[in-house]
């Protein structure tokens, strides 16, 4: 199933949900939660987003990551894919 991370307010709906899910570890929980700050203190939407890939990407690589939050991140790497200063996708010169 996708998640739609389009907006804060989706975005916090799924963090909400997975602050809540006892499935995930505390280190998960922290980061989500100063997501959550983040986003309830208006702060940049993308630049929460580009602070959630960061946080999250050091378990990923470690396979730390609980089957739900490996979900979001997932999509949210899809959702949000990395662009180079030129906006290529990948930052990949052709």
């Amino acid at each position: 199933m996708m998640l739609s991370l389009n907006n804060r307010d989706n975005m916090l709906e799924q963090i909400y949900d997975l602050i809540l899910d006892s499935d995930i570890s505390d280190a998960e929980r922290e980061i989500f939660l100063e997501a959550k700050k983040q986003l309830e203190n208006n702060s940049d939407y993308l630049y929460v987003v580009s602070n959630l890939k960061t946080s999250l990407s050091p378990l990923a690589l470690q396979f730390k990551l609980s089957k739900k939050t490996l979900h979001f991140y997932g999509e949210l790497q899809k959702q949000f894919p990395v662009k180079d200063k030129l906006w290529r996708p990948g930052g990949i010169f052709f």
